[in-house]
This record gives structure tokens, sequence and C-alpha cells, in this order.
């Protein structure tokens, strides 16, 4: 009988000081910017597909470790899904009164009436540990009606962490990703017309 209170009161000792999990949430896309209003002259381009890696496609932030190996967080996880935040991003980065094309959501109701289709394969985005963030992505544009390829274009962008944490690594993400909105707004005004 000893025994089992004694096995008792080290449980219930050890409950009481492990102290609880703290999970953090984080958003990628910056809620502060808003979506400006689009210039509705411009040709139309829809984001036809957004392809990830399976590793992002979960909830926990991923960092890098080594070469090989990723290691999936168990406190820091993402508010929204992240090929979601990732397009949110690219809609109000590209869509501004002044620019040469409109793009649109595939899932926009005359999404089918576009004239050109932006597909997106991002290969990585990730955090290296306590070094940068990472953003390799390949894309292309089709033409909507012969789906024939227009443009193909290979992107390559390292960001440096100037801060430790995980707060500081996602907004050099979102950086990464503007940069990225950036590059595929370039190429694309190049041949849309």
């Amino acid at each position: 009988m000893k025994n089992s209170h004694l096995l008792l009161f080290v449980l219930l000792l050890s409950a009481c000081s492990s102290a609880p999990t703290q999970i953090t949430y984080y958003m990628l896309d910056n809620p502060t910017r808003t979506m400006s209003a689009p210039n509705n002259q411009a040709p139309t381009v829809t984001l036809q597909s957004l392809n990830l890696p399976d590793y992002l496609r979960q909830d926990g932030l991923v960092m890098r470790l080594s070469n090989n190996r990723l290691q999936l967080s168990s406190e820091h996880y993402w508010a929204q899904r992240i090929d979601a935040s990732i397009e949110t991003i690219m809609l109000k980065q590209l869509n501004h009164p002044d620019a040469s094309f409109h793009l649109q959501s595939i899932t926009e109701p005359l999404a089918q009436q576009s004239d050109y289709q932006l597909h997106i394969q991002i290969i990585h985005l990730l955090i290296e540990q306590q070094n940068a963030v990472r953003l390799q992505a390949r894309y292309w544009v089709t033409k909507s009606d012969s789906h024939q390829s227009l443009m193909s274009a290979n992107s390559d962008i390292d960001i440096q962490l100037t801060a430790d944490g995980y707060e500081h690594a996602v907004e050099k993400m979102r950086q990464a990703l503007v940069h990225f909105s950036d590059e595929v707004s370039k190429d694309i005004s190049t041949i849309v017309k």
C-alpha cells in the first residue's frame, strides 16, 4: 500500500512540475496590407496551379537541419494552409491599378474566361537552421485556349536571417514570396499584351 501511495505521489509531482507546451501560430500573409483594385482593362491571368512539396502540406513549420534532414516543429504552426497564404500574397502583390495584367485565383467565378494560365511549382520554401530562408520555384505561363507554353522560368531566392526565432523567419519567408511575386510579374508582363 505504501508503494502505491509513493507511486501516486511521484506521478502527481511530475505532472505538476512539467510546464504545458506553448503552441504558437503564424500567419504568412501580412493582414495589414489590403488588396487594391486591379486594372480591369488589363488581360487576365489565372493562377491555375500551385504545387507544393509534401513536407509543406502540413501545419508545422519546417526547418532544414542538414542536407537531407528536416525538422517539423511540434510547437510552431501555420494559422492557415500555406498554399492559401502563398496565393493571397501573390494576389496582393501582383494586383494593383498600374499592373499590366490582372491575376485571379482559379476559384474565382470567371477564372475559366482568362486569357492566360500561370502554373507554379514550389520546390522548397523552408528555414535553413539559423542561417537563411530558401525559396526555390519553377513557373510557367500557358495560353488558356491552346495550353501552349509561352514562357517558363526558375527562381532561387535566399534571404539571410538577421535574428533568431520563428517569427523573424516567417517575416523573411514573406519577403521571399514578395520577391518571387515581383519576378513572376516582370516575366508575365513581357508576354501578356
